[in-house]
């Protein structure tokens, strides 16, 4: 079966071949690992924090057993919420936190930190917690002793070798060789979401949808044609960082 470019630089969901480990991977592991201790993963929209959350649990071979609820569906807050009255036993990612209303949250947190008191012969569910910056300091605040009982992470951008590492998956997947692969590092600074972006746009801009039948050297036009870069930022929703000189670039580019 053909390898489509989507499949390979995601920018949605979770990259089945193009996953890195952030340097603080094996930190977030052992939190998850540890039984009854509660975590927390908190950061900006698309810096991996539910994949990594994902990987981690599906590497210690428990996914099977992992139930993934997300505030952003009405369904799933029904569930949340039947959590925190039937407290079943099980690991649980709460995805959006920050979207839940302030009781739940706080029943939550009470969960959690109960959890977190009876450690490894808890009964009671184990809390994986994802959402945007401040929600560790948030739960705080909602249960002040809950601090020293829980795990609280933000997801690390790569390093230049981690990034290398995430484009040459891609590359070798889709039989290409991207050229200046250093720019791309440069513009991401380290931003996973990004670079999966950047790579599919250079990807397109050289006519890349596909693997390819024999391997093909590519250019890196990225700062040469802006255009249909601009269009696939300006359709996400996810906030992203990007550096002076591409935003430099792209007001130039619009005032032609």
């Amino acid at each position: 079966m053909t390898v489509l470019l989507e499949d390979v630089f995601v920018t949605e969901g979770i990259p089945q071949y193009t996953f890195v480990k952030p340097p603080n991977y094996n930190d977030i592991f052992l939190d998850i690992r540890k039984a009854g201790k509660p975590v927390i993963i908190e950061g900006q929209s698309g810096t991996g924090k539910t994949t990594t959350a994902k990987k981690t649990i599906e590497q210690l071979g428990i996914f099977q057993k992992l139930t993934y609820l997300t505030a952003r569906k009405s369904t799933d807050i029904e569930e949340i919420i039947k959590l925190t009255a039937t407290r079943p036993t099980g690991c649980f990612i709460i995805d959006d936190f920050h979207r839940l209303p302030e009781k739940t949250q706080t029943e939550l947190a009470d969960i959690a930190k109960l959890a977190a008191e009876e450690g490894g012969e808890s009964k009671l569910p184990k809390l994986v917690i994802i959402g945007i910056n401040q929600v560790g300091t948030n739960l705080i605040h909602l249960v002040p002793d809950i601090a020293k009982r829980c795990g609280i992470h933000r997801i690390q951008p790569g390093s230049k070798e981690i990034i290398s590492d995430l484009i040459e998956r891609g590359c070798n997947k889709l039989h290409i060789k991207i050229n200046d692969i250093e720019t791309l590092y440069a513009e991401s600074k380290g931003d996973y979401w990004l670079t999966q972006h950047l790579c599919q746009a250079v990807c397109l801009m050289n006519d890349i949808i596909e693997e390819q039948t024999q391997e093909k050297e590519i250019e890196n036009q990225l700062l040469i044609n802006l255009n249909l870069h601009i269009t696939m930022l300006s359709k996400s929703f996810v906030e992203v960082s990007v550096s002076e000189q591409v935003m430099t670039h792209i007001t130039n580019y619009l005032k032609k």
